[in-house]
């Protein structure tokens, strides 16, 4: 991994991610720290003031990652360049291009406390990169102190997975990290387990012969509680989930399920795409 970006908007949480990010980098030898804010004119009725409104913008955007970088400079150390970003724009929206653009490897972002959890994740900011970009996100809860990658835990729905799974990021997720990886599958009521799903567990099996990973099936009601009480119980350090190409996340990662797993677990969920090639 050469280059992550940590989008800001100065607030705590993206502070908190940046530091996050910043630990992360020293630690696996990241090259380079791209913090970016972008913005953009509110609705105005008078060109003057519009004008006038988005020198002040502009202005304070630049001051404000400016200062940024300078703050996570000392959580770096001296190997990593941190470069500050600003740009005209909604921030969402853009980072899919700037991230190409820059060959970014992992985009990290911060989200809120859970009172503001569904405007900050569900339908916003980070949602929103996540669905319109094939570049993995990091997305790192309030609560979450870097400490090195150990074990990682793929909360896997075992729906067509050869069809959906970014296995070979996985992998390199991985090799990256050194950590093991734990394939947790959820099913509450095994009396209607689907047979089909053993077909998806030997693919999986064969995928991931040489890391052999560690296998979990879970039978909780609850999905989010569930994955936590694993998490807890076994020292996970990241959870993987991975997007559906089609609008919301579905079955396991429906909407409720992904702010529950995002928030209720209390550590960072790598959201991985399988790229099409073809």
């Amino acid at each position: 991994m050469k280059t992550i970006l940590i989008p800001t908007d100065f607030s705590d949480d993206a502070k908190h991610a940046a530091r996050y990010g910043a630990a992360m980098a020293k630690d696996l030898n990241v090259e380079k720290i791209i913090l970016y804010n972008a913005y953009s004119l509110p609705l105005a009725s008078e060109m003057t003031w519009a004008l006038m409104e988005s020198d002040n913008l502009k202005r304070a955007s630049e001051q404000g990652v400016k200062s940024e970088r300078t703050s996570l400079l000392p959580f770096c150390g001296p190997n990593i360049i941190v470069e500050a970003v600003s740009e005209f724009g909604f921030m969402a929206e853009q980072i899919d291009h700037f991230a190409k653009e820059h060959q970014v490897d992992l985009v990290i972002m911060g989200i809120s406390d859970s009172n503001k959890l569904e405007q900050v994740l569900i339908g916003s900011s980070a949602l929103t990169v996540i669905q319109n970009t094939d570049i993995p996100v990091l997305v790192v809860p309030p609560d979450a102190v870097w400490k090195h990658i150990e074990q990682i835990a793929w909360a896997c729905d075992f729906k067509k997975i050869e069809e959906n799974a970014p296995i070979e990021a996985i992998k390199e997720v991985l090799k990256m990290t050194g950590a093991r990886l734990h394939v947790v599958h959820n099913e509450p009521d095994l009396k209607n387990y689907n047979p089909e799903l053993v077909e998806e567990d030997v693919f999986i099996h064969d995928m991931f012969k040489e890391e052999q990973p560690e296998y979990a099936l879970l039978t909780g009601d609850d999905l989010a509680t569930t994955i936590d009480g694993y998490v807890k119980s076994h020292d996970i350090q990241w959870l993987i989930s991975i997007p559906k190409e089609h609008g919301w996340w579905d079955g396991l990662f429906a909407k409720d399920n992904v702010k529950n797993l995002a928030f209720h677990t209390h550590i960072p969920m790598l959201c991985l795409k399988k790229i099409n090639l073809n």
